[in-house]
């Protein structure tokens, strides 16, 4: 049961919502700089680049303080870009059916239905490969 829990979540996705990814990503880099500051590591240059595509910049001396007081922000307007997501996904599925269907209303119809078939069908094979390799670690820990 434990086993399903933990790969039963659902996908996260972000590709149809830019500005989401972009937070979430905020999010980690400002978690990592915060951990790296805690026990006292410099953090990998491929952060500073991902910080630098979002258009973070922030100087190497930021204080303990500073650093917390960004990552609470980060989380913030994650968490707020999150309380829309279900609607803003629901408009990114209606935009994508209206241009395939190309103003047939039957056709759009079928084709949300036919795209959140297709998210299900996803979401189901990441359960499965989740539990598979979950297993297959296990039984080779146990063989070792």
């Amino acid at each position: 049961m434990a086993a399903l829990k933990r790969h039963n979540k659902p996908i996260k996705n972000t590709a149809w919502s830019r500005p989401l990814a972009k937070a979430g990503l905020a999010t980690r880099y400002w978690g990592e700089r915060r951990k790296a500051a805690v026990h006292g590591y410099t953090i990998s240059p491929s952060w500073t680049h991902k910080a630098e595509e979002i258009g973070i910049k922030s100087p190497a001396n930021l204080t303990l303080d500073d650093i917390t007081k960004n990552h609470r922000n980060a989380v913030k307007e994650y968490k707020s870009l999150r309380a829309v997501a279900v609607p803003l996904r629901d408009k990114y599925l209606e935009d994508l059916a209206d241009h395939y269907a190309q103003g047939d209303e039957h056709l759009k119809a079928k084709r949300i239905r036919v795209l959140r078939r297709k998210e299900k069908v996803k979401q189901a094979y990441q359960h499965i490969t989740g539990l598979f390799h979950h297993y297959r670690r296990s039984s080779y820990q146990m063989a070792i």
